[in-house]
């Protein structure tokens, strides 16, 4: 598939009119469209999801347009994790069909990853389910039929200082901050 701009007779460009090439099963079509050169790119993209076989391509295949789109929404830390986790999805997920990921390789990558921390698996695959909404919001593919169930993990508890390692930090501490950081311990208030 691809968009071009459309010319005349004379090879001269057409402002605003488009030629939109796509295969409806290995049969060549061309379509012209008036507008925006966005609009016609959309429009091939539309095109593309309905003549392609692609309702439930592997998701290798979606990834990079995942990316582009998860760039333009997400914080880019965000995508960085994202970026991150796929290094270890892929190994599991990546030729995958949405249609052909089981509970069964859910808990094949939860094997895997047995070695990590049961909140890092957690997080990988949240960023699983959150490519296959991402892909049933486009029609790329079917929601899957069960719930990714969560390894279940206590939260540690934070550590508190003694109290007299506290008040020999307030000791150490310049004059003027040193109120403030007494009645902070004093009242119990810290961040979470």
């Amino acid at each position: 598939m691809s968009v071009r701009a459309a010319k005349n007779k004379r090879g001269e460009i057409l402002p605003g009119v488009y030629v939109i090439d796509y295969y409806i099963k290995g049969k060549r079509h061309q379509e012209q469209f008036h507008g925006s050169e966005r609009d016609a790119l959309q429009l091939e993209q539309h095109l593309r999801r309905q003549t392609t076989p692609s309702q439930n391509p592997p998701l290798s295949a979606v990834f990079p347009e995942y990316l582009e789109w998860h760039k333009v929404h997400r914080a880019p830390r965000t995508t960085q994790d994202v970026i991150l986790s796929w290094k270890t999805l892929r190994q599991v997920f990546a030729e995958l069909p949405v249609s052909y990921i089981t509970q069964s390789e859910i808990d094949r990558y939860k094997g895997l990853r047995g070695h990590c921390s049961p909140r890092t698996i957690n997080k990988e695959l949240d960023y699983l389910k959150a490519i296959i909404s991402w892909m049933v919001k486009r029609n790329y593919a079917n929601p899957l039929p069960f719930k990714i169930e969560k390894i279940r993990y206590k939260k540690k508890l934070p550590s508190v200082p003694a109290h007299r390692d506290v008040l020999r930090f307030i000791a150490h501490l310049p004059r003027n901050p040193k109120p403030m950081a007494l009645l902070m311990y004093l009242a119990g208030m810290r961040s979470d």
